[in-house]
């Protein structure tokens, strides 16, 4: 779903990035290529998870211009984004 949305918003201005906190040493371009991921997937070492995270992953997080998380857990649907998107 992440793919598909991202495909979709990409040219009016959604941004999608994955953050892996755990695995260590953990193969992050197979991980994408295996789940067909175009959008980048990066290594956190917490400092981004403690500013952004709930303690548990997986979490899903919207973020708005200057950082600041719009939505946390939510599974964000296509008007919502258009809304938020200026569309």
């Amino acid at each position: 779903m992440l793919e598909a949305q991202y495909q979709k918003y990409k040219d009016h201005g959604l941004v999608t990035l994955t953050l892996m906190v755990d695995g260590g040493a953990m193969d992050l371009r197979g991980w994408s290529d295996s789940y067909h991921l175009s959008f980048p997937v990066m290594w956190d070492d917490y400092s981004l998870f403690a500013v952004w995270g709930t303690g548990i992953t997986p979490t899903q997080h919207l973020i708005g211009p200057g950082s600041v998380i719009i939505e946390t857990n939510s599974h964000f649907n296509d008007d919502y984004l258009e809304d938020l998107l200026d569309m």
